[in-house]
């Protein structure tokens, strides 16, 4: 990565773990908008083996119906390094993603995932739950 990207990276890290695996109203608000334009549930834990095909992660994202907090972090991601519009990314982490436009529809969303993952995989894998790496 870049070094404005790894900015971007480890300021998005420290706020998805204060925000997102506490769960304040910030990160609550964040999540409430993607599912809205997205049409997607956030499912905090991972699925369990019995539950329905469409929550697995061996699924393909396309046909899931949720998307987990490692999802979360690399929509974000994608976001904040793709977004060409609006406020730069550090400023829009800074500020909790007040008034981030969220692009409609899961295919969308999932190509923005996508796009957090090429990102992670530049820095040499990232740990989307803010655990520091070794």
């Amino acid at each position: 990565m870049r070094p404005d990207e790894l900015s971007i990276y480890r300021d998005l890290t420290r706020w998805f773990e204060t925000h997102i695996i506490i769960q304040t109203g910030a990160g609550l608000g964040i999540v409430r908008d993607i599912s809205t334009a997205s049409g997607l549930s956030f499912a905090n834990l991972a699925p369990h083996p019995n539950t329905c095909l469409q929550a697995s992660s061996e699924v393909r994202p396309e046909y899931r119906l949720y998307y987990t907090p490692d999802d979360l972090f690399h929509f974000l991601l994608g976001w904040c390094l793709e977004e060409p519009a609006g406020p730069p990314a550090r400023q829009c982490i800074a500020a909790g993603f007040a008034g981030m436009v969220v692009p409609k529809g899961p295919a969308a969303f999932w190509d923005l995932v996508d796009s957090g993952v090429g990102y992670c995989k530049q820095e040499g894998g990232g740990n989307p739950n803010g655990e520091k790496r070794a």
